[in-house]
């Protein structure tokens, strides 16, 4: 891997040729805010997920790989080689450096500082990274920088060891001993897995100096059923005084013949007795007509035994949806369940949830009393058209209503009208509360909104809040106007509008807002929003204005500039001088790339009003190197495709067995998304902007590397 070191004539012919060159920005085009230089690789930031697990999931699945690679000539990409920054004066300021392997891993990332005293390039950190034939990291060595003989000195490492399957049995952890140059052992940790792929035991280790051995730290030991699901996991912590593993808690579960849980069992250590003492319990049995009952014990330490807590029931119909929720507390002098909410549900022929009530047990009573229902009803296409809100009448026993929705929807399932009504007791009637109704054009898009509010006194429908949507020829949004409710003098008030304009390609060019003047019957601008596009619709500039008394007066104003494959290459942020009565440069980024669309360059200038013209801030130049990145482990026993390649939005990847690892990586080797996928399963990179990817996959059968662009 080539990487060009002579930065400052880089920099000249890159700056030469940056109106020329094809760059792809990061930001979408309506963004034209700059931003500082923060790509990741110029921060000195990684992705990278170290050899760190998670407890908390310890069931993995296998993966197998073999040993043969091939490359497929197809494959080439550019991977980043370096990233060089400078300051103000066009002096070196700091640079980054990547290498990588035959399969596109990261091995160096090494990050510099210029001392402009001595004219030299001083280190800042440095790590190393070693792989297996199979991808799976080996060795991260970390270094820094010694400032007085200008060399890098080695400060940390970690030692990976991975099994056939890819999974990791072994991690130990050095520090550097400058004192007798020797590394030293600090920590390690060791997984154990069994033949389904399931860690089985993870214990972590501390290096003791003094005695020259290992010391434990913490150990969690796991087990499985038949089926993977996980039936005891033991939690142990070092006894440093009797350098001996104790106990810290413990977890046991258990589950039925359809998978399950029906039992979770939560211990912690006692250590003046040596035994495992329990804290709390959670049963759930299962019925043949789908009940669930739930019961939750404490530790009782004076007696040592259970003692219930809480239990909850949860019956389902044969569509598994539940019909019962029932929660019960326990009365410790009575030794009987006592009832304490109830949640009951109920569902029409389609499935719709069609009825919901709460109750609250009644001790005095002993009965479940009402606390609010829902009616809830349905049109044949399953929308909502009614609900009705009832509270439990204490006074006599019944269901007194309170609210009522009633949602009404045209032949093409637009809501038209909703309906909201009050309960009155006095008269058992409905009292008409609120309503809106929407109007629609032949296009289907909405045209007006109005919100009433129910006049009891008058018994007449009261206007409060009307929006108008007005719509240009081409179907877009022309005005959006909303008026409020005079109720003195019966008449809609205008309030507030938005006005938008649009481009012969029906982009819109503009959006003005106004207030409505009651006093002067007029709209008063308040803010507009100008954006001009390109031939190919990209936006080039937008201007901000506010009205000032009897004026628009401009505030702030960016413009793009790109090239003729549509690559921006120039931001500029103007604001606006009202003392000069013009427009003055604030901020500026430039960008360049290669002929392979590699970005090559981004600079940022600030402008300076006393020599008026712009300062550059900060540059950083992107140097690449082309590598084949593909290859196939096993080549005569797998046959993967991904497709489609250019894509869109979408891919899918055919050729799987069963589950398999996809990992998607971009060209600095960062992992953009890590996932277990099935056979043609769909994966959406909808989000992701155009440019080349690298793919992994890792497969019982082999694994494959190879390049993915997204158009």
């Amino acid at each position: 891997m080539k990487t060009i070191y002579c930065f400052l004539i880089a920099i000249l012919l890159t700056l030469s040729t940056i109106t020329s060159q094809s760059l792809n920005s990061k930001l979408p085009h309506e963004n034209l805010n700059p931003e500082a230089l923060n790509d990741s690789s110029l921060n000195g930031n990684e992705q990278y997920n170290d050899a760190y697990y998670d407890l908390n999931d310890v069931s993995s699945k296998s993966y197998t790989s073999r040993k043969k690679v091939a490359n497929q000539s197809e494959a080439d990409v550019y991977l980043l080689d370096s990233v060089v920054s400078v300051d103000t004066k066009g002096i070196n300021f700091s640079k980054t450096i990547y290498t990588y392997d035959s399969n596109g891993n990261r091995t160096l990332h090494a990050s510099y500082t210029w001392d402009a005293t001595n004219n030299i390039w001083k280190g800042s950190y440095k790590n190393e990274y070693t792989y297996d034939s199979n991808g799976n990291r080996t060795l991260y060595v970390n270094y820094t920088w010694d400032a007085t003989n200008n060399i890098w000195k080695v400060s940390s490492k970690d030692e990976y060891t991975n099994d056939s399957n890819g999974k990791g049995t072994l991690g130990v952890g050095y520090t550097w001993d400058a004192t007798n140059n020797i590394w030293k052992v600090s920590f390690k940790y060791e997984n154990t897995y069994d033949s389904n792929g399931n860690r089985t035991l993870h214990v972590r280790y501390r290096w003791d100096a003094t005695n020259n051995i290992w010391k434990g730290s913490y150990k969690d030991e796991y087990t499985y059923d038949s089926n993977g699901n996980i039936t005891l996991h033991v939690a142990y912590i070092w006894d440093a005084t009797n350098n001996i593993w104790i106990g810290s808690y413990k977890d046991e579960y258990t589950y039925d013949s359809n998978g399950k849980r029906t039992l979770n069992v939560y211990y912690t250590w006692d250590t003046t007795n040596n035994i495992w003492k329990g804290s709390h319990k959670y049963e759930s049995t299962y019925d043949s007509n789908g009940k669930q009952t739930n019961v939750n014990y404490t530790w009782d330490a004076t007696n040592n035994i259970w003692k219930r807590s809480t239990k909850y029931e949860c019956t389902y119909d044969s569509n598994g949806k539940q019909t019962l929720n029932v929660n019960y507390t326990w009365d410790a002098t009575n030794n009987i369940w006592k009832r304490s909410t109830k949640y009951e549900y109920t569902y029409d022929s389609n499935g719709n949830r069609a009825q919901v009530f709460s109750f609250s047990f009644q001790t005095n009573f002993y009965d479940w009393n009402g606390i609010n229902k829902e009616e809830l009803t349905y049109d044949s296409s399953g929308n909502l058209t009614q609900k009705i809100a009832s509270v439990k009448d204490v006074t006599n026993g019944t269901w007194s209503f309170t609210e009522k929705n009633n949602i009404f929807y045209d032949a093409n399932l637009r809501i038209l009208n909703t309906d909201n009504y009050a309960w009155n007791s006095q008269t058992s009637t409905w009292d008409l509360k609120t309503k809106t109704e929407n109007n629609y054009n032949t296009q289907g898009q909405l045209t007006i909104s109005i919100s009433y509010n129910w006049n009891s006194l008058n018994q007449v429908w009261s206007q409060s809040k009307k929006t108008d949507v007005v719509y240009n020829a081409s179907g877009k949004v022309y005005y959006k106007q909303v008026y409020s409710w005079d109720v003195a003098n019966s008449v809609w008030v205008k309030y507030t509008k938005d006005e938008y304009t649009y481009d012969i390609n029906a982009v819109n060019t503009s959006i003005t807002s106004y207030n409505w003047d009651n006093n002067l019957s007029l709209w008063k601008p308040v803010s507009k929003l100008e954006f001009t596009y390109n031939t190919n619709t990209i936006q080039t500039k937008y201007t901000k204005y506010f009205w000032s008394s009897s004026s628009w007066v401009v505030s702030e104003k960016g413009e793009n500039t790109y090239d003729t494959n549509g690559k921006l290459v120039i931001k500029i942020i103007y604001n606006w001088d009202g003392l000069l009565n013009a427009f003055v440069e604030s901020i500026k980024t430039e960008y360049a790339y290669d002929a392979k669309n590699n970005q090559t360059l981004i600079s940022n200038y600030q402008w300076t009003h006393y020599d008026t013209a712009w300062a550059l801030s900060q540059i950083g130049t992107y140097f690449y190197s082309m590598k084949n990145i593909s290859s196939v482990i096993n080549p005569s026993s797998i046959n993967i495709q991904i497709f489609p390649n250019p894509v869109k939005n979408e891919i899918r990847i055919s050729g799987l067995k069963e589950y398999s690892k996809f990992d998607l990586l971009d060209l600095n080797g960062r992992i953009l998304m890590c996932k277990d996928i099935t056979n043609n399963e769909v994966i959406s990179i909808s989000s992701l902007s155009k440019g080349v990817y690298i793919v992994r996959l890792q497969t019982s059968e082999g694994s494959k590397v190879t390049k993915l662009i997204k158009e």
